[in-house]
């Protein structure tokens, strides 16, 4: 999601996002401008309606008051709940080609320790291969 205002913090760390009553609903913030915040929607909680307008509140800032423009919130679509059966080997290494099925996955991306993998997408199957990571 998209947020366009006025006064936000440049650092994504400084900025939170909340979606309807702020409970369990924090929008991961990715990355922000002092007029844009660009965060990672929550999932669905069981408290909201699919297609019901919820409250966008920004805060973060302590000087200035952050504000929001255009429309300050957000409705949930219910496409369809998104089902992941997570393989059952837990330990993977470089190379390893892993396949995670499920349903709703069309347009899902892939990361693994904040690595993108290039992944084959289906609505039913996310295949990719496992990246190098650093140890530790």
């Amino acid at each position: 999601m998209t947020i366009n205002g006025l006064n936000f913090a440049t650092s994504a760390g400084t900025n939170n996002v909340f979606i309807g009553d702020a409970k369990n609903s924090i929008c991961k913030v990715l990355s922000s401008t002092p007029t844009s915040i660009v965060c990672q929607v929550p999932r669905m909680l069981d408290d909201y309606t699919t297609g019901q307008a919820l409250n966008v509140v920004v805060t973060g800032r302590i000087i200035e008051e952050s504000i929001c423009s255009g429309s300050c919130s957000f409705t949930y679509v219910d496409t369809g709940a998104t089902i992941i059966v997570v393989p059952d080997v837990t330990t993977f290494r470089f190379g390893d080609l892993v396949s995670i099925g499920g349903s709703g996955l069309s347009g899902a991306t892939v990361s693994v320790g904040g690595i993108a993998c290039n992944a084959n997408v289906t609505n039913t199957l996310i295949t990719f291969a496992y990246p190098a990571l650093t140890a530790g």
